[in-house]
């Protein structure tokens, strides 16, 4: 009896440490397409604004150049 009760505590350990496994890796895998989904795109978007207002910055420049 009591090297079932030893068994059992003993399971209930590991299912305890496999839960805590699994929510790590979950937490991790979230955090990975969260980034995947949100924060590349936002950085590529933000990339390409920059680059287009400074090709704007540059044609208003040499027009301004060309008038004068």
């Amino acid at each position: 009896m009591n090297s079932t009760n030893d068994e059992y505590i003993n399971s209930l350990s590991v299912w305890g440490h496999q839960q805590l496994i699994l929510c790590i890796i979950s937490i991790s895998l979230s955090i990975i397409l969260v980034f995947i989904i949100f924060i590349v795109p936002a950085a590529i978007i933000i990339r390409r604004t920059q680059r287009r207002q400074i090709q704007l910055n540059l044609r208003e420049s040499q027009r301004f150049i060309g008038f004068m």
